[in-house]
């Protein structure tokens, strides 16, 4: 009777076979129609009710599940948070202990250049000094001769050479004297110093810098070690000229590669 909607006729029929079989009367006829209503109104309130009770049982399970998952989200969502907290910081002290290394790096080829250039500069000077000091001989070499080629004019040439002489015998005595000496044997002790140790320098820093820098120091080397005639003036001369121009060739080529190896802006 609630499984659906009763179909009147088959109730008419249904109750037309009862014992006696009577004829129905109208009131009968109402009472039936309204039991088929009240019977076809209760199959369908308890259907819906049903299905409103499934519903609920689906939605709090629907809800139990959200939970589940949302729990699962947030541990997985907590768990890639961490490994990548961890991933981020690993990779920042990683990157520090590298720029701790490379500044480390730097301040070692600072120091290296910097040694280097110390010396170079103790090169250039005995360089100087001894260029200096041969000009001034050649000078007065110039002088002697200049004064006995004014033949013509004798008390000329020998106020000439008087004066020269005098000024000879100053400069003789500025030479001599024990500060000179001194200062000279100086020079030239760190110049033989620097120079043995210049090429040295850069081969045992050559993991630190540059590879030109040993073959620009290489070349200043052969140079400063050529063999020349000493009694040869003009020889001399060239020699104290190739000497300095090397010296000062060598110190700007370190330079550049300093420069570009420090990356120093100019």
């Amino acid at each position: 009777m609630f499984g659906g909607i009763i179909d009147i006729k088959e109730l008419v029929h249904v109750f037309s076979q009862i014992q006696f079989q009577q004829a129905l009367s109208l009131e009968t006829y109402l009472i039936i129609l309204c039991v088929s209503g009240l019977g076809a109104w209760l199959a369908s309130y308890f259907k819906v009710k049903g299905q409103n009770y499934a519903n609920k049982e689906d939605f709090e399970r629907l809800m139990i599940q959200l939970e589940k998952n949302t729990t699962v989200i947030e541990t997985v969502k907590s768990g890639f948070l961490r490994n990548n907290t961890e991933i981020v910081e690993t990779i920042k002290n990683e990157l520090q202990v590298k720029s701790w290394v490379n500044q480390q790096i730097w301040v070692k080829k600072q120091e290296i250049y910097e040694s280097i250039f110390d010396k170079l500069l103790l090169v250039k000077k005995y360089a100087v000094h001894q260029s200096d000091a041969f000009q001034v001989d050649l000078n007065f070499e110039r002088q002697q001769d200049h004064c006995w080629s004014q033949g013509d004019d004798l008390g000329h040439s020998l106020s000439l050479q008087s004066d020269l002489d005098r000024k000879y015998e100053i400069h003789k005595i500025l030479v001599n004297s024990p500060e000179y000496i001194a200062e000279l044997k100086n020079l030239r002790s760190e110049n033989e110093k620097a120079i043995s140790s210049l090429v040295e320098l850069a081969s045992i820093n050559s993991v630190y810098i540059d590879g030109d820098v040993e073959s620009i120091l290489d070349k200043l080397q052969a140079v400063l070690s050529q063999r020349y005639d000493d009694s040869d003036v003009d020889e001399i001369e060239s020699q104290i000229h190739e000497v300095c121009k090397a010296v000062e060739k060598s110190i700007a080529d370190v330079k550049e590669v300093c420069k570009k190896e420090l990356k120093i802006q100019t």
